[in-house]
């Protein structure tokens, strides 16, 4: 080895001017860790998104079937029962819109209120084959009438419910 070789790894710290100060390697190195946090955090994100997206497409699934299926029913009704189906139809979706605008302490709260709706209908869907089994019966007709009556009356009592639980919470 030289002593010019010596001289230059003897002092390479006075050579090597490339790397940056102290200083600024210890703040790059703080930003590399809060990207590494938040990268950390990412699958959460990314979970709770595609939740969210289930719970929006089975929503909107949901009110289509509805929608369609209402639509089936009324095509072979009276005016006087296509009105009064419309009624009480118009009426409960109000009501859902209602709750569905209400603040809620839990967030599973909605989704708990909502699914009891769901159970609630399984008798509309229940009375809609019979409606095109027998489609003459007044006894379905009256049936499928006194069932929105009594979702009417359902979804009534939980705004009541609600708006009730929240001017306790005020």
């Amino acid at each position: 080895m030289s002593e010019f070789e010596k001289f230059i790894r003897n002092n390479l710290e006075k050579f090597d001017d490339d790397l940056p100060d102290q200083k600024h390697l210890k703040k790059f190195q703080q930003k590399l860790r809060k990207v590494n946090d938040l990268q950390g955090s990412l699958p959460v994100v990314k979970i709770a998104a595609v939740i969210l997206a289930g719970m929006v497409i089975t929503a909107v699934s949901y009110l289509i079937t509805v929608r369609n299926d209402y639509e089936e029913i009324i095509s072979g009704v009276s005016p006087e029962m296509e009105e009064t189906l419309f009624y009480y139809n118009s009426l409960n979706h109000n009501m859902i819109e209602e709750i569905h605008e209400l603040p809620l302490e839990k967030s599973d709260e909605k989704e708990k209120i909502m699914e009891d709706i769901e159970k609630y209908d399984e008798n509309f869907f229940n009375l809609m084959n019979d409606l095109q089994k027998y489609p003459a019966d007044e006894r379905v007709k009256n049936a499928l009438i006194e069932h929105y009556r009594s979702k009417s009356e359902f979804l009534g009592y939980i705004l009541d419910q609600l708006e009730k639980h929240s001017e306790k919470n005020i």
